[in-house]
């Protein structure tokens, strides 16, 4: 009688044995599977960082061409400006001879 108890413990310890280590396997893959998600996620955070960073440096180049366009259309105004001048002064004949002169 003391044998078939000793055996029905032992099948019930080995039973929580199992159950154990399967539940310890379940949790070692999820915590490998979250560890494995946390990389992505800060892969992904650097390449987010990364484009940000590339965004702000067109940005900036993007800043300067357009100060410089304003800076050449500014210069190109001034230049049309004076060559309309010019023209009414080559139009006008008393000027014309002062334009032609210089």
């Amino acid at each position: 009688f003391l044998l078939a108890i000793h055996l029905i413990n032992n099948e019930e310890i080995i039973e929580k044995s199992v159950e154990y280590a399967g539940k310890l396997n379940e949790e070692m893959e999820t915590e490998a599977n979250l560890r494995m998600l946390k990389q992505d996620l800060e892969q992904l955070l650097q390449n987010h960082e990364s484009n940000l960073l590339q965004l702000e440096n067109k940005k900036t180049v993007n800043v300067e061409m357009r100060d410089s366009f304003k800076n050449v259309l500014s210069s190109l105004q001034v230049i049309i400006q004076t060559a309309q001048e010019t023209m009414k002064k080559i139009e006008d004949p008393d000027q014309a001879l002062i334009v032609r002169a210089k």
